[in-house]
This record gives structure tokens, sequence and C-alpha cells, in this order.
């Protein structure tokens, strides 16, 4: 066999190998991800199921078991459960800071205030039905009857910042974008 020969041979061989790879890859079935598990897979820890909501609240809630204080006296100050303190929540999710009694869980906003822009602009968080973000907060009680009993203090909402991913209202175009979460309660001293 002659060397241009065996080239042609090769040539020929070379392209039918190229070739059926070409038809090979037109017609293997792309695989499709929906648009909530795109985001997922872009953004990397920020997103959960409802079971890893759970999961991750139980363990929040064994960790912040050592900070809570049950043991405070509150008669001194005629604490009572307040109906629109949410009395009705598990017992377990309070914290008691002086004058707050704070009720701990964790949400998933549709939106939140963004901290890049300012306070009166909105940012739409991104959630899907079967991934979503949370975030820790609290929700905040006044204890009846502190400030008339010489403590003069107010139960204060504080925020954090923190990041999400955030959406074009439409759902459109992802990103990352600093948010202002409403976080813990604190006691402030009004006078």
């Amino acid at each position: 066999m002659s060397t241009s020969r065996c080239m042609f041979i090769l040539a020929v061989f070379a392209g039918i190998v190229g070739l059926c790879s070409i038809v090979f890859n037109r017609f293997k079935p792309v695989q499709q991800y929906s648009v909530e598990e795109e985001n997922n897979k872009m953004f990397p820890g920020y997103f959960r199921t409802d079971l890893q909501e759970k999961e991750y609240e139980t363990e929040a809630y064994v960790v912040q078991a050592h900070f809570r204080n049950t043991s405070a006296d509150y008669s001194q100050v005629g604490f009572h459960p307040s109906p629109n303190c949410g009395h009705k929540k598990k017992e377990h999710s309070y914290t008691y800071n002086a004058c707050c009694r704070s009720h701990t869980h964790f949400i998933d906003p549709k939106k939140l205030q963004s901290a890049m822009t300012g306070r009166n602009d909105w940012a739409t968080v991104a959630q899907y039905p079967n991934f979503k973000q949370y975030f820790f907060s609290q929700e905040c009680c006044q204890v009846p009857g502190c400030e008339l009993n010489s403590c003069w203090c107010i139960c204060s909402q504080t925020y954090y910042m923190t990041n999400a991913v955030v959406t074009n209202p439409d759902g459109s175009h992802p990103r990352l974008e600093w948010v202002r979460v409403p976080g813990y309660c604190q006691c402030v001293n009004s006078r």
C-alpha cells in the first residue's frame, strides 16, 4: 500500500468519525433545567427546600436555646402575653430581653428593603415553589408595663444587612444584592 493511499483511508476514517460525532451530539437529548434549578446551581447555598429549612431551624433553635433567658422574673413589670405579640406561638421560639418578648423565626419574604439604593426601594427576592431563601428574624413585642415601672425602655426592631438573590419584578435577571432584613429586638432607653 502506498503512503498516499494510507493517508486517504485515514482521512476518510477521520471524516466518518467526525460526522458520526456531529450526528450523535445533534440528536442527543439536551438536559433542560427549570429556572429554579438553574438559579439554585448559579447561587449555591442561598436556597433551601422546605425539609432542609425545617432541619436547619431545629439545629438553630438548639444553638439559640443556650442564649435564651427563660429564668427572668417579669412579675415586677406586669408581664402578660399580649394578643398582638403572638402568644399562640411555640414557647421554644421566644427570646426575652429586658423589655422585649421576641418571637424568633425564619422568614421567606417576597420583598426586602434594598440596602443599595435606600429605604424606600424594595428588592424582589427570588423565591420558587421548591427552593426558597430563608432569613432569621424576630417579631418584637413590648413587655406591658415596662415603661410604667421606671424602666423607661422601648422594644425596638433592628435590621441587619445580608446578601440575597434578587430578580426583576418579572423574575428575570437574578443577581446578588445587599438587602435589609428585620433582625433582632433590642431594648432602647427612651429617656
